[in-house]
């Protein structure tokens, strides 16, 4: 799906029937700059940080601008540890976000690359009658209430999340972190630091979920599921498995790979759409409803995938043991 720039954004509200208004304004990359720009505009101005912990989860932070928020604390709130949370690099910007530095907005969650990105909201927002946002450029704020923020997010199939940025609770082994189930449902839409420098490098001691992370990265900022990898690519030791492919029939040839989520997702999407409600009506599909379905689908194969990955591990780690045990002849 392609997208979303700040027309069609603005006219999802106006068909949302959200009450808003929007001022235009020189570029601004600071609230004091944006506060200065809205002169005489009621709203509270809002400070958005976009955050990346170390498994590639993403997260948008929307703040008053006087709500002090400290990442050491968010990061163990969210079960990172300390220093497990950091701003985001500015490359996923524009390749998640799908918006230019400075313009960090909860909008941005609209875009199709951006469904598996977490967004908390600072509960102090809640109680102001009027909030200032971008929609999608920092060139222009829109400003709603808080209402018109809530009904924006759950016509994209998201329940707002309010949270008090400043309260420090207690973490330890009888009170867990308060804010893990949010980093739980948010998807890896970005490799770590390692392995993506050694994807890079061609290393081949790279786990194969950091590759396949890396490869969804891609496809999810291009809003399509990813193209098979390149022979050239691929190992030398690949060579051999052509003959083999064709002697496996034009059946094996169709599957998608099981490590595949988004291929599969579409797949799975697409014709359960089409067998319920037939070619035309799942062609006129609710995009939006699609778009969520779609990211629902592919966090649970993800989910999937990473649980086959651990029982492999230690179904492989038991049969060791077993024959090292005597148990097998």
């Amino acid at each position: 799906m392609a997208a979303l720039d700040q027309q069609a954004l603005l006219a999802k509200l106006q068909q949302l029937n959200i009450a808003h208004e929007n001022h235009a304004h020189a570029a601004v990359m600071t609230c004091d700059a944006q506060a200065q720009a809205l002169s005489g505009v009621e709203g509270v101005i809002t400070k958005n940080l976009f955050l990346k912990d170390k498994k590639g989860r993403l997260y948008i932070i929307t703040a008053a601008a006087d709500t002090k928020v400290d990442l050491k604390l968010m990061s163990l709130r969210l079960g990172c540890g300390k220093g497990g949370v950091r701003l985001a690099p500015d490359d996923l910007l524009t390749s998640v976000l799908q918006v230019p530095l400075g313009s960090v907005t909860p909008l941005a969650v609209a875009q199709p690359s951006a469904a598996g990105v977490a967004l908390l909201l600072d509960a102090t927002l809640k109680q102001q009658p009027r909030i200032c946002v971008h929609p999608l450029d920092n060139r222009t704020t829109t400003v709603l209430s808080p209402e018109g923020l809530e009904a924006f997010l759950r016509s994209l199939g998201r329940e707002p999340v309010w949270v008090d940025l400043e309260a420090e609770p207690q973490i330890n082994k009888d009170n867990p972190p308060d804010l893990k189930p949010i980093a739980d449902a948010a998807a890896v839409l970005a490799p770590d630091e390692k392995g993506a420098a050694a994807v890079a490098k061609g290393e081949t001691t790279v786990p194969k979920h950091t590759k396949l992370d890396a490869k969804v990265e891609a496809a999810i900022a291009a809003g399509k599921a990813p193209a098979p990898m390149p022979a050239a690519a691929k190992p030398a030791a690949a060579a051999a498995k052509p003959a083999a492919a064709a002697a496996a029939g034009p059946r094996a040839a169709r599957e998608p790979k099981a490590d595949d989520v988004l291929r599969v997702t579409e797949d799975l999407v697409s014709k359960i759409a089409t067998t319920l409600m037939g070619a035309e009506a799942a062609a006129a599909a609710d995009p939006d409803k699609l778009r969520q379905l779609k990211a629902d689908v592919a966090m649970e194969l993800n989910a999937l995938r990473n649980a086959a990955y651990a029982g492999g591990f230690t179904a492989a780690k038991g049969a060791m043991t077993a024959a090292a045990s005597g148990l097998f002849a």
